[in-house]
């Protein structure tokens, strides 16, 4: 009986992640951006590396690596989308000096091509901030914004 019930346990796992959503891909992120932050009323510049796993069609996550005007920021995403070509973010991590940080942030598609090879382009708007005071991303003083051009690339 035992064999048995491990057999139809083992068929049924078997089955179960045969028809579960799988995981799409791993992409690779690199982009490009600009910023204004809200404390020192500076433009600031953005690049961006990072690393997604895609779960399936409405949640992605991941890890950016982010260089803004010579401060670098590494953070930890999950994405949601809603709806086709429209992302939301949630970001946290920290910045040197052990600073927590986190944020927000939307993204729209520009192109996406889903074959051997998966490839897109996307437009962003995030926003970041640090609970320490005295950063130049405080929260208390409102952050940065950060507007740019990422593309991803995987398989």
């Amino acid at each position: 009986m035992k064999k048995v019930t491990l057999t139809v346990l083992l068929i049924g796992c078997l089955a179960l992640s045969a028809f579960a959503q799988k995981a799409d891909y791993f992409t690779f992120t690199v982009g490009s951006g600009a910023g204004y932050n809200i404390n020192t009323q500076v433009v600031t510049s953005e690049t961006l590396f990072g690393i997604d796993y895609t779960f399936n069609d409405s949640f992605t996550g991941g890890f950016k690596f982010r260089n803004i005007s010579g401060t670098n920021v590494n953070v930890m995403n999950i994405t949601v989308i809603p709806m086709d070509k429209l992302g939301i973010s949630l970001y946290t991590g920290a910045i040197p000096a052990g600073s927590p940080a986190f944020g927000l942030g939307v993204n729209y598609d520009i192109f996406v091509k889903k074959s051997a090879l998966f490839a897109k382009m996307a437009i962003y708007l995030d926003w970041l901030a640090t609970s320490t005071a005295g950063s130049p991303f405080d929260v208390a003083n409102g952050g940065v914004v950060l507007f740019g051009l990422k593309t991803q690339v995987g398989l």
